[in-house]
């Protein structure tokens, strides 16, 4: 009796201690990350810092697509190329079917750079749920999160615009709207914006 009375209590201890991390010790965390965040975007010039800057060569990828064909950086060579860091919560033909249309009209690459490492979503699963998306459009996986330290991603969607030499020409933070697309057909450079 005396030792199923310690096993209970035992237990008791054990599940409170679980319930107090998840409630406010995670809580605490998340909050104190999401202060941190807010931080960086309630100045722009400070988050300016935080992006590729313009004019610097882009960071090497090597990135798998659904078909398990690697990508590299030299792929998009000699062509502007849009990469889109993403994740799966996005519809990519409703939310992007301007720039998908706009990609086509200017011959542009459009490159769609999902976040799989961030986003703890099985490789696997994405292929199966996924596929009619990933068969129209190139959907490279960053599955170690190489690709997201090296092109700082804070924020989600991150768009980069890279030119023929593949340097950084412009950077653009969040969905896109009319307002990117005025931005880059007056040649407006100055792209990062403030959520």
């Amino acid at each position: 009796m005396k030792k199923l009375n310690l096993f209970i209590i035992c237990f008791i201890i054990v599940s409170m201690s679980i319930i107090i991390k998840v409630k406010f010790v995670d809580n605490y965390i998340y909050q104190k990350k999401s202060i941190e965040l807010d931080r960086y975007y309630t100045n722009l010039e400070d988050s300016q810092t935080m992006y590729l800057q313009k004019g610097t060569k882009a960071p090497n990828i090597e990135l798998k697509n659904y078909e398990n064909e690697t990508y590299n950086l030299e792929s998009f060579k000699n062509k502007k190329s849009f990469f889109i860091f993403f994740n799966f919560k996005e519809d990519l033909d409703k939310e992007y079917e301007k720039m998908i249309e706009y990609c086509e009209k200017n011959n542009f690459n459009l490159v769609f750079i999902n976040l799989t490492e961030l986003e703890k979503q099985d490789f696997n699963n994405i292929k199966k749920e996924k596929k009619d998306i990933l068969k129209n459009h190139l959907v490279l996986f960053d599955l170690k999160g190489k690709a997201c330290f090296d092109y700082n991603i804070y924020q989600i969607p991150t768009t980069y615009l890279l030119d023929e030499n593949l340097n950084i020409e412009y950077t653009f933070l969040g969905r896109i709207n009319d307002e990117f697309f005025d931005k880059i057909q007056k040649g407006d450079n100055n792209g990062i914006k403030k959520e």
